[in-house]
This record gives C-alpha cells, structure tokens and sequence, in this order.
C-alpha cells in the first residue's frame, strides 16, 4: 500500500515537472531574472514552409522558450552559486581562486608566452610597422601612442586558482608576449604608456587609502586604476606631440559601500545567487583639472578593447578631449559628445574611411591588454600604412636575437 502511494506520487511529480515550464512560461509564476554576459536577444523567426524545412522555426522557438524560462535562470544560478559554495569551482569562463578572487579564462597569464621563435617575430614584427606608422602619422601632425592595460592574472597571481598558480610558477622564466613588445617598442622608439609597470607599482606600494587596481569580482582595471592610467597617457600625449594639452590629476577618494557595476563585471558574469561577497567600501577616484594647467584639448581616437571604456570614463570629464572616438576592437565606433557616450555603429574599415576620419584628431590611441598582444590594432596597423601609401613590413631590420639578448630553442 505504502509502496502503491510512493509511486503515484512520483508518477505526478514527474509529470508535474514535465509541465512545469509550460505553465511557467505561460503564467509568468516565476520570473525570468535573465543571465548576465551569456546569451544575446533571440531573433524570432515566424512559422512558414520554408522555415520549418531548414529548422530556423524550431531553432528560433526553442531559443526563445529558454530565452523567456524563469525557471531556466533560476536554475542555472542556482546550480553556479552550489558550485562555487560547496565545490569551491566556477563555471568557465570564469576561474574561481582563493578568498572568492575572480578571473577569466582568456586573461590567465600563461596563455600569453612565447615558446616559439615565430611568435616573437610576429610581435616584433608588429612593433617595427607601429614605428613606421608613427613616422607617417607624425609627417601628417597625428601623434601615434600605445599603451598596454594589465592582465589581472599577471598583476595578482597569487589571487589565481592552485592548478593556474602551479602552471605559471613552473613557466615564471618564459618571455610573455608583454616581454617582446615592451622591448620591442623601446627599441624602436615607439612612444608608448606601460600600464602593467603602473599596476605593478600599486600592488608593490600601496599609498595609504589608495584603491587596487582590480577588486576581487572584477576583470577589467577599477576607475581608480584607470583614472590613474588616463592620467599618464595625458602627460606621455603631451611630451610626444611637443603641445601643451589640458592635463588631469587624481587628487583624491571618495568612499562609496561597494565597487560600481562595470567594477563588478566577472562577479556579475558568474551568473550567482548572492554578490554579496564581492561587494565591499571602495573608493572611487576624484578628477580634476591640473592645477594652473594653461592647456587645450586634444582630438584623442582610440583603437582598442573593453580596458578602453575606463579611459574614457575618466577622459570624457572637464572638457580634456575633443572629439573623442573609440573605434571597439576596430570594428564598431562610439563618439563621445559632450561627455556623452553616443550609440556605437559599425566601421567600414577601408582605407577612404581612414582618409576621411584621421584629420578630425591629433592623437590615436592602440590600446591592448597584456595578455592579448598578438591582435594589438585587430588589423588597423595594417589598414593605416595602407592609407599612408606604405606596405606592411614583413621582415625585421634585425634578427630576433639581437632585439631580445638571448635565442629560442624552436
């Protein structure tokens, strides 16, 4: 008898969590709370003869119906947040490390090593054309600078998890790809803003109530950190080009309960229940004009990643730029007006696009991270000797040996 009611009930809870979703999805009973950073709107596509054949119908439904399951976000939270408590692991792409330190796959330090002769020349290579691009972007008054944003893996290492921190002990002698470029671009004579120096400086000496560089749930550089970058890339703005530009200052700290959302951005990308861990007082950076500081403006453009958007943050305050353009991994552009992020729209990436746009600055930013050196410009290097009427250098002037003191084994 027992026996008889035990399998009834799991007969109708069975069927019952069959059902569930549909009467989810219908009713609304659980909200759909969304994932961050995972998933873009679906594309619905209507119910036709030929949608059905090819399968664009089915796969647009059921995009769609995870798309609008609560239970499907609730669910992939909890299932995150147990990960994380009970197993002490996160869910790629993020890496769970000791004291709930979080970072991302694709920024791990031992991704970027040169164990091959041939990568070397690549950047090397990359850092060659840069100075030729300078050359010709000086003989048309553009002043050319590139500045390399901190990995967090390389700045906290200690912070990563125990196989990532045993991986990268063993390979601590290996060049990185940072390695090669920062001596490549002094060698040349490329001007150019060592942020990881920077990072490395805040770490090793701390002022007294100076905020990090990264806080534990984020990936990309606080705005205290960037602030500081913003700062440094003025000053080098202003003894490349030989103009006095408007400089800014951190002159102070202003205590808020938690580090902002885009400080929070890997915490948020885990996908967990509770943030609360992460979320601690943290200060946030005062910016001001120099003090007795006569300059003007300056037309900056940037070419670069996701570190570009702190820059700006600090960039777009108290008139300092104008314009200011980032052309996103030189593929989409965003203006800022007025200190007001515009909606961003796609680039053309041609040669008359280039033509056109390059007279409006006076300054062109590469910004890359540490760890992804390899596509520094994502191919406006390339496209920018273009429009100054110069090939890509495809040999170096002199061999790998000589720019780095010592040889590779293969």
């Amino acid at each position: 008898m027992v026996a008889d009611r035990l399998r009834i009930t799991g007969c109708v809870a069975f069927v019952a969590l069959l059902w569930m979703p549909t009467i989810q999805g219908v009713t609304g009973v659980v909200p759909a709370v969304g994932l961050d950073g995972v998933e873009a709107p679906p594309q619905r596509v209507g119910f036709d003869l030929p949608s059905w054949s090819d399968g664009s119908w089915q796969s647009s439904w059921e995009a769609s119906f995870d798309h609008d399951l609560g239970l499907r976000d609730w669910m992939v939270r909890i299932d995150n947040e147990l990960r994380m408590r009970v197993f002490g692991v996160a869910k790629r792409p993020v890496v769970l490390g000791p004291d709930s330190w979080l970072m991302e796959a694709a920024y791990l330090p031992t991704l970027s090593l040169v164990q091959h002769r041939s990568i070397a020349e690549r950047l090397l290579l990359k850092c060659y054309n840069l100075r030729r691009l300078q050359d010709a972007f000086a003989a048309r008054g553009v002043t050319l600078v590139v500045l390399v944003s901190p990995g967090k893996g390389d700045s906290h290492p200690e912070r990563m998890s125990r196989e990532f921190r045993i991986e990268y002990e063993a390979l601590r002698g290996v060049d990185r790809h940072y390695d090669v470029v920062k001596r490549g671009l002094t060698m040349a004579g490329v001007n150019f803003v060592d942020c990881v120096q920077l990072a490395k400086q805040m770490r090793e000496q701390p002022a007294a109530g100076e905020p990090p560089m990264f806080v534990r749930g984020g990936i990309h550089w606080t705005n205290y950190g960037a602030a500081r970058c913003a700062v440094a890339l003025l000053d080098q703005i202003e003894r490349a080009s030989g103009t006095d530009v408007k400089s800014l200052d951190v002159t102070g700290v202003r205590m808020e309960p938690a580090p902002d959302r885009g400080e929070l951005d890997i915490a948020y990308l885990a996908n967990v229940l509770d943030l609360s861990r992460w979320r601690h007082p943290h200060g946030q950076p005062v910016v001001e004009v120099r003090q007795r500081d006569v300059g003007r403006p300056v037309g900056l453009l940037f070419v670069g990643t996701s570190f570009v958007w702190g820059l700006t943050h600090a960039l777009k305050l108290h008139g300092v730029t104008d314009p200011l353009t980032v052309f996103y991994y030189y593929r989409s552009r965003t203006d800022f007006v007025a200190g007001e992020q515009k909606p961003s729209v796609p680039l053309d990436r041609t040669v008359e696009e280039l033509h056109r746009e390059l007279p409006h600055y006076q300054v062109v930013v590469l910004e890359s991270n540490q760890v992804a050196l390899m596509q520094l410009g994502h191919g406006f290097i390339e496209k920018a000797l273009e429009a100054c009427g110069l090939d890509v250098a495809t040999t170096l002037p002199v061999s790998v040996e000589t720019v780095m003191g010592h040889g590779y084994d293969r």
